[in-house]
């Protein structure tokens, strides 16, 4: 079960990576917001291990 969690925590964050990534090849280099994208998908997924980790103690 929490390797699962732990899974499905690792797919949020990539996914949300590779779209920062992508939009930063999309707008260019100009103002990119992928950086905002990074650190809200870093701070969902903090987040929820938080939550998963208090849940399952």
């Amino acid at each position: 079960m929490i390797e699962l969690i732990k899974i499905i925590l690792t797919l949020m964050v990539s996914t949300v990576f590779i779209v920062g990534v992508l939009g930063y090849i999309r707008v260019g280099f100009e103002a990119p917001p992928w950086y905002v994208s990074m650190c809200l998908g870093a701070a969902i997924g903090a987040t929820y291990y938080l939550l998963v980790s208090i849940a399952f103690k």
